[in-house]
């Protein structure tokens, strides 16, 4: 999903609004940042080894994306006139403070408590910052357009400060829903829905000490136009992230349907990557690979719940500091509100 830009060939998040009538369940993917309870440093508490090899690991990624970052000193206090796309200090309440632990063998605390963080700190301007996981990097926006990211170094800051953020991104992209704990609820259905009656400790967690949540600025893809294959004229001129069992191809799939429903099927098990009550492991791999969340993209339509499910888990699976999933009822119903409150920025009427 995305902020307003002018798209002819991406899929905005206006028309993915329209979609959803068309039973693509793959449109909402969040990615959740620094869960104290899967996080890296929630595990310090494990044995010595394994935490210090841990420590270890973790000071090394920091290492390597400052260095990458170019910070080399002391980071700045965020204020009013710090420039969008600075990395500034981060917020305590992002912090987590890890406990000494004991020597199993000796018996003996051998280290002090300290403060650390999965995510680093932005300025997006007017003394405002965002969290950023690592491994992914501000490119532009602002909180009233959008703040996107990207998994891609490539394309960080490309639109640093800007209302609109360009398509041309080479990486999978995610945009920052601003939102409080008192404002996070359910909208619609909130009486009578059949799903999402309560907010889950995860989300509410997040919400709290970040005031926002990631959603994905698109649709799940499962390949991406290649502009050169496009002026070659090629046939089918897309770079495919994901692919099917028996050649199955979503490419043409819609051209054949006769009307809105007529030849759509609950299922077309070429296109399944998990099915209910059956382990991952167990499943024939009939959807193999990750999808992909960028622009001029085939949307992973006639998936089942199960799969969409897989899917989305699957994207970040090895990540270490972000759990990719389904957006749930309420964070749909607060990016909607987010959409409507700024409906300007998207040219609603």
């Amino acid at each position: 999903m995305k902020k307003h830009i002018k798209n002819n060939k991406g899929i905005t998040l206006i028309t993915l609004v329209i979609t959803i009538i068309l039973l693509i369940i793959l449109a909402g993917i969040i990615i959740n940042i620094g869960l104290s309870e899967n996080g890296l440093f929630s595990r310090a508490k494990e044995a010595k080894n394994k935490y210090l090899t841990a420590e270890k690991e973790e000071e090394k990624l920091l290492n390597e994306l400052y260095k990458q970052l170019g910070i080399e000193e002391e980071l700045p206090e965020n204020t009013q006139k710090t420039e969008a796309g600075t990395i500034v200090k981060t917020p305590e309440k992002w912090k987590t403070t890890v406990p000494n632990y004991v020597d199993a063998q000796t018996g003996k605390q051998v280290k002090d408590s300290y403060k650390v963080a999965s995510v680093y700190a932005v300025a997006v301007g007017n003394g405002n910052e965002i969290p950023v996981p690592i491994d992914f990097y501000y490119v532009g926006g602002t909180l009233e357009s959008g703040i996107v990211i990207s998994d891609n170094s490539e394309d960080r800051n490309k639109d640093a400060g800007k209302t609109d953020v360009r398509k041309e991104l080479k990486g999978n992209q995610f945009v920052w829903i601003p939102c409080n704990i008192e404002d996070y609820h359910k909208i619609h259905f909130e009486e009578n829905g059949e799903y999402d009656r309560e907010t889950n400790t995860i989300e509410a967690s997040q919400i709290k000490k970040y005031e926002g949540f990631y959603i994905g600025r698109y649709e799940a893809g499962v390949g991406t136009l290649n502009k050169e294959k496009e002026q070659k004229g090629e046939s089918n001129p897309f770079d495919y992230t994901v692919t099917f069992a028996n050649g199955a191809s979503l490419f043409n799939s819609v051209a054949v349907q006769t009307g809105l429903i007529s030849g759509w099927t609950w299922q077309n098990y070429n296109f399944t990557a998990k099915t209910e009550g059956t382990p991952v492991s167990n499943v024939s791999n009939k959807a193999t690979g990750n999808i992909v969340l960028k622009a001029d993209s085939i949307p992973y339509y006639h998936a089942d719940y199960y799969t969409a499910v897989e899917m989305s888990r699957r994207l970040y699976e090895e990540h270490r500091y972000v759990i990719s999933s389904l957006a749930t009822g309420t964070m749909w119903d607060v990016m909607m509100k987010y959409m409507q409150d700024n409906r300007s920025k998207y040219k609603i009427k």
